[in-house]
């Protein structure tokens, strides 16, 4: 079944579906402060997200230490990350106003998850907020040998779901959403909580724009009387 027009819909996770922010600022100043370093605030924690685990601890570095850091602090980092990360996954990590709706929604479809948080930590927050199953695939940032915002992930779900690229919709609120979905073909929609995400998911060339998944989800609900 086709929902507004679309037999697929792909959505990105962090900021997206769920607001996980917290914990993972949490997991990066504990790796970060047993290395030495200093604590960075989860406002800029959360610029550093949307570009997988390796970019999000290369660049909570640089910006605590004020210099690129060597390949031995580097990986050091990352598996204290890693380590902190599984410890802390799900502490406060909560589904965003509006999901339950808007998967309920989109089900009706075929929902596929793309992000670039590795999959292991993935299927754990899924699962334990009792989503899991709303989705028929999902691909983590080490799934494939690319990821967003490459288009190979987004065409792979569509793939994998007998979906064509124009009958499928991408659902995130990065610009790396937005540009893989467009590089695929694919209708895309950004979700964005305030003005300056607005300019750069417009600027990234989003097709269209709702501050929130609950006004995402009526918008679909309201086509679908029509």
């Amino acid at each position: 079944m086709a929902v507004a027009g679309f037999e697929l819909f792909i959505f990105d996770l962090d900021g997206t579906l769920v607001d996980s922010r917290r914990d993972i600022a949490t997991a990066l100043n504990g790796a970060l402060t047993e290395l030495g370093l200093s604590a960075l605030s989860i406002e800029q924690v959360s610029r550093f997200i949307g570009d997988g685990m390796s970019m999000l601890v290369e660049r909570a570095l640089r910006e605590s230490s004020r210099q690129a850091p060597s390949e031995e602090l580097f990986k050091r980092a990352l598996a204290v990350f890693r380590e902190q990360y599984g410890k802390h996954l799900l502490d406060t990590t909560r589904l965003l106003e509006g999901v339950p709706e808007l998967l309920a929604e989109c089900s009706k479809a075929k929902c596929a998850l793309v992000t670039n948080k590795p999959v292991e930590f993935t299927e754990r927050i899924l699962i334990d907020l009792g989503v899991r199953d709303y989705f028929d695939l999902v691909f983590g940032g080490d799934s494939l040998p690319v990821r967003k915002p490459d288009p190979g992930p987004m065409l792979e779900a569509a793939a994998l779901a007998r979906a064509s690229a124009s009958d499928s919709a991408v659902v995130g609120d990065g610009w790396q959403d937005i540009q893989a979905g467009r590089a695929a073909g694919m209708f895309t929609i950004g979700i964005a909580t305030d003005q300056d995400q607005h300019r750069v998911l417009s600027e990234a060339g989003a097709d269209i724009i709702f501050p929130g998944a609950g006004e995402l989800a009526a918008y679909l609900k309201q086509l679908g009387r029509s």
